[in-house]
């Protein structure tokens, strides 16, 4: 059976890797904590919307977001193709880009990191009670 100090054997996705003598995971999204996720999802505005058309077709678009209470509310129009697509299949795909490299973007081209994640989403009628406090948050996101 090979051991961590055998370089013969190659680690197993979910293994540490051992590198310049220190322990460190292979991924740095797995030292990621659920608070931190959600810190960033609450700084950003603007998300990339996966669904899928009533053809099976899949499609993407931009859209503006808040959270409130570990939810996400997206705006689109009430009656837009959009909204038509999400009420009738519910299955959306969200995915969120994040700045990093601080000072160092001003200088090096530094892509951002992206938080995706998959969920069910729900169309509510427009001024409907429950998303009222959400609606509030996103109006200063939407046009005039």
């Amino acid at each position: 059976m090979p051991t961590s100090h055998d370089r013969s054997a190659a680690p197993s996705p979910s293994a540490p890797v051992e590198r310049a003598g220190r322990r460190r995971d292979k991924t740095a999204a797995s030292n990621l904590r659920t608070e931190q996720v959600w810190r960033s999802l609450d700084r950003a505005s603007v998300a990339v919307l996966g669904h899928v058309t009533g053809a099976g077709q899949p499609r993407t678009s931009g859209v503006v977001y808040k959270t409130l209470n570990r939810r996400l509310y997206v705006a689109v129009g009430p009656s837009s193709w959009k909204a038509r697509q999400i009420a009738a299949d519910h299955h959306v795909s969200v995915t969120v880009l994040v700045r990093r490299g601080g000072l160092l973007a001003l200088l090096f081209p530094i892509p951002p990191a992206t938080i995706t994640f998959h969920g069910t989403a729900v169309v509510h009628a427009p001024g409907a009670p429950e998303v009222r406090p959400a609606l509030a948050k996103l109006k200063r996101l939407l046009p005039p």
